[in-house]
Formats: C-alpha cells, structure tokens, sequence
C-alpha cells in the first residue's frame, strides 16, 4: 500500500471541504478550549492514528470516534464510544456508518469515561487535608556505597 505525504493529503482534505462547504470545515488548529467544544457539538471523529479519537472523544457525551489504524492500540484505555479499525477504505466506511447509526450514538447515552469522573484533584486535596497516617509508611533506607 502506498502513502501520502502529509501535503497532499492535506490537499485532499482542503479539496473536499471546498466541495463540501456547507457540512465540512477544515483548520490548522482550535486550540485545546475549542477543539474540545467543536468535539461536543459533532455527531463524531474520525481520527487517523490519532490519539485524539481515543482520549479527548472518551470524555464527549455525544457522538464519538472511529479510530482508524494500529498506531494507538499499544494497550491504551478508550471508551465504549471509540470504534477501531484498519485503514482501507473497506475498512473504514462501515466503522463510520456504524459510528453514525442510531444504535450506536444512543449506546452513548449513559457513557462513563474511562479516566474517572473529573474529580480526582478534589478527592486528592480531601485526603491530603484530612491528613496521611504516616505510622504504616515504610521507610525507604538509603545505602552510601564507595565508588571505585
């Protein structure tokens, strides 16, 4: 299988959006407030390699992200709204179509992410306030040793 470079298929991208105007619009970049907003109001990604699909569409309750490739299969947490698969086109188009259907989008309803429940820095700060019983803390014991 040949690939494209990343010039030439951002050309490709730019060529579809232009065609496609009224539903697709193409950026550089949103910056992390924005791209997670746009992502909210999106009925899903489609993420090659990325590890996009993967983490910031796990915390979307709505839509979700088709993960295209094996680059981001190395044993990462993902949600039940990431679909997988490989990267022909036989491939692809029945991951989206079943991204896209309405069984799948109302699975998503009662989504939990798989990286809790954004309250971690809270319950962090609890127990640190309530203080740490220091009796059951091993010490760890250092050893100085000569160096020839």
């Amino acid at each position: 299988m040949q690939t494209r470079g990343g010039s030439e298929i951002n050309s490709l991208i730019e060529e579809f959006v232009q065609a496609n105007s009224d539903r697709a619009y193409v950026t550089k970049s949103f910056g992390h407030r924005r791209y997670l907003s746009v992502l909210n109001q999106c009925d899903g990604m489609v993420g090659g390699n990325s590890s996009s699909a993967i983490i910031e569409a796990a915390v979307c309750k709505k839509g979700g992200a088709v993960n295209i490739g094996i680059r981001q299969m190395g044993g990462r947490v993902r949600g039940a709204n990431v679909i997988d698969c490989g990267v022909s086109s036989k491939e692809i188009s029945p991951a989206v179509t079943r991204l896209l259907s309405a069984d799948f989008q109302s699975s998503l309803a009662n989504l939990e992410s798989p990286y809790g429940d954004g309250k971690t820095a809270e319950k962090i700060v609890s127990i640190l306030k309530g203080g740490i019983d220091t009796s059951k803390l091993k010490i760890k014991r250092f050893y100085d040793m000569e160096m020839k």
